[in-house]
């Protein structure tokens, strides 16, 4: 059984489990909020065949998910729980899964000014796609980008 915890708002909110090819999330008994308005707080757990559309909605897409899957296959499962725990740190929205950590990584917003080529993207999803918790076929990702002036 493969598990991971979700959180909401910084506090922790249940268990998602992968249980007999089925998605299983269970509420703490101390929750404190919901993670969906089609999920209210229960003691039974929420069961589905698929992942639960709540957390379906943060798994990325098109290039990122790829540029992921390449990076990170040898390290974790690439099945959707190995892809949540991955980013799920780093999701936007007050549901994320796992517990977040802080990364210092950034860049200077000259050296993306002063370099526009497609080795610039390249090097850019190397340095930021798990950090890049932005569902959507288009590619795109999240930086911290610092301006000197």
């Amino acid at each position: 059984m493969k598990n991971l915890d979700i959180y909401t708002n910084s506090d922790k909110a249940g268990v998602l489990a992968l249980e007999s090819n089925k998605y299983v999330f269970t509420y703490d008994s101390d929750a404190k909020s919901i993670v969906s308005v089609t999920m209210p707080i229960r003691i039974e757990s929420w069961t589905s065949a698929k992942l639960h559309p709540i957390f379906e909605m943060n798994l990325p897409e098109g290039s990122l998910k790829e540029t992921i899957k390449e990076r990170f296959s040898k390290l974790i499962s690439m099945d959707d729980l190995g892809m949540l725990k991955l980013i799920g740190p780093y999701v936007i929205g007050r549901v994320k899964y796992g517990k977040y950590e802080e990364d210092n990584t950034s860049i200077q917003l000259c050296d993306i000014l002063n370099n526009d080529t497609h080795e610039l993207f390249e090097s850019l999803m190397d340095k930021f796609a798990i950090r890049s918790g932005v569902s959507g076929v288009q590619p795109k990702m999240l930086l911290d980008i610092h301006d000197k002036s």
